[in-house]
């Protein structure tokens, strides 16, 4: 199988490109949650709702134990999408090159989050215990960014369909989704989505903003020392 070498001198092999369907994830559904004035959709265990957030709202997440599914179509072959986490401190950086989780280095150092991409390029899945994560992060933010983008000309106006899900382990149902449908040729990354610490709870803030970068730039961008 041919390899590719990423910055931090990780060996990653090659993946395929596919076709993907948001609305078929382990057969989770698609029920609307309530909006409350604060911009925070609540969710609880008697409510077993689906949450559809738009950009800048906010969930509260009970369960430690947590799922999130990132998915994507392609319009154009050469586009090859990754997700990736940063895992940050109080100064929004990573705490050591450790704490960037992709597909080259896909658990954390406190094994709290683990990163498996799907065997065609097609989406991804992370797997997060709250409960275990260190007390010196306090964000995790969530990007999909296209592997040689600026190389080969590649842009997010040659995808659609971009989402997340989120699901709780304990019940195996998702609880909120995040679709991106207006994914623009100005950008070649993307935020997804940003969990984060509120007091004594965690918090998913729908973010789904592009920026002219590619995952290099969002590693500068977080602390990461790039080889």
């Amino acid at each position: 199988m041919p390899r590719r070498q990423f910055y931090m001198s990780f060996d990653i092999p090659m993946k395929t490109t596919g076709a993907y369907n948001r609305n078929s994830i382990n057969g989770i559904g698609n029920v609307k949650g309530a909006v409350s004035k604060n911009n925070i959709i609540r969710n609880t265990a008697e409510k077993c709702s689906s949450a559809v957030l738009q950009r800048g709202q906010k969930i509260k997440l009970s369960d430690n134990r947590l799922k999130f599914y990132f998915g994507w179509n392609v319009k154009n072959s050469e586009c090859d999408l990754d997700g990736s986490a940063f895992m940050l401190d109080s100064s929004g950086k990573v705490i050591s090159d450790e704490w960037f989780i992709f597909y080259g280095n896909p658990q954390s150092p406190d094994k709290s989050l683990s990163y498996k991409p799907y065997q065609q390029n097609n989406g991804a899945e992370i797997d997060i215990n709250t409960s275990g994560i260190n007390p010196k992060v306090q964000k995790i933010v969530m990007s999909v960014t296209i592997y040689e983008a600026f190389e080969k000309n590649l842009n997010f106006g040659m995808t659609e369909n971009v989402y997340v899900r989120i699901a709780e382990s304990s019940r195996n149902s998702e609880i909120a989704r995040f679709d991106i449908d207006d994914c623009f040729s100005s950008i070649t990354a993307l935020v997804i989505g940003e969990l984060y610490r509120y007091n004594n709870e965690w918090r998913f803030s729908a973010v789904g903003s592009g920026v002219k970068r590619d995952l290099a730039g969002f590693c500068r961008m977080y602390g990461v020392n790039l080889a």
